[in-house]
C-alpha cells in the first residue's frame, strides 16, 4: 500500500518476510487475506507474539463465513491477537522504534511489521476489459498438475485484478 516506509529494515512485505533468518519476539501483520493469515499462523507456531490487523470487519472477505469463523477461533487459540475493523494502519518510526498506528488511536510497538495487504494481480496489458471479461467468472485448469488430477480455479475479473474465489480439486475418472 502507498505510504508504507519499506526502506525501514523492520518493515517487511510478504516476500521479504520469507528471508527472516532469526526468531523475533513480536510481530504485527497488516492485512486480512490469505497471505496475512498464513504468516500469522506460521509465526505464532514459532513462538512469536503475533497481532493481525485488518482494516475491515472480518478476515478473508471472499471466503465462506463458517470457514472464516473456524480460522479465527484457531488463530486465537494459538495466541494470535486479532484487531478487526482497524481502519487504515500507518507505520512509521519514532525514538522508541517501529510503531503501527491504528485509526482508533491504538499504537502497537512490535519487533517487526509485515504488510500483507494491498497486493493486486499483474493483469495490466492483458486486455481483459477489452475482451469483455470484467465481472465474469473464469474457470481455469492448473498447469503442471499430476496426470489424472483435475484442479480448477475459479476467478472473478475485477477492474484492476483477477481474484481467486475458489479452488476445486478432484480426480477425473475415465468413463470410457
Amino acid at each position: 500500500p502507498p505510504g508504507m516506509p519499506f526502506d525501514d529494515s523492520d518493515l517487511l512485505d510478504s516476500d521479504s518476510a520469507r528471508e527472516l533468518d532469526h526468531p523475533i519476539d513480536s510481530l504485527v501483520i497488516v492485512g486480512g487475506g490469505a497471505i496475512a493469515c498464513e504468516y500469522a499462523s506460521i509465526f505464532s507456531a514459532l513462538g512469536t507474539s503475533v497481532t493481525l490487523v485488518e482494516s475491515g470487519p472480518r478476515l478473508l472477505r471472499f471466503m465462506d463465513g463458517d470457514i472464516v469463523d473456524m480460522l479465527v477461533e484457531t488463530l486465537q487459540r494459538t495466541g494470535v491477537r486479532l484487531v478487526l475493523g482497524a481502519g487504515h494502519a500507518k507505520v512509521d518510526r519514532d525514538d522508541h522504534g517501529i510503531v503501527v498506528r491504528l485509526a482508533h488511536g491504538e499504537q502497537l510497538r512490535p519487533s517487526k511489521v509485515i504488510v500483507a495487504a494491498g497486493r493486486v494481480g499483474n493483469v495490466e496489458g492483458l486486455g481483459l476489459l477489452e475482451a469483455g471479461v470484467e465481472g465474469k467468472i473464469i474457470l481455469a485448469r492448473n498447469p503442471g498438475e499430476p496426470e489424472g488430477a483435475d484442479v480448477r480455479r475459479a476467478c472473478i475479473v475485477e477492474r484492476d485484478r483477477v481474484v481467486e474465489i475458489a479452488t476445486a480439486k478432484g480426480l477425473v475418472r475415465d468413463r470410457g
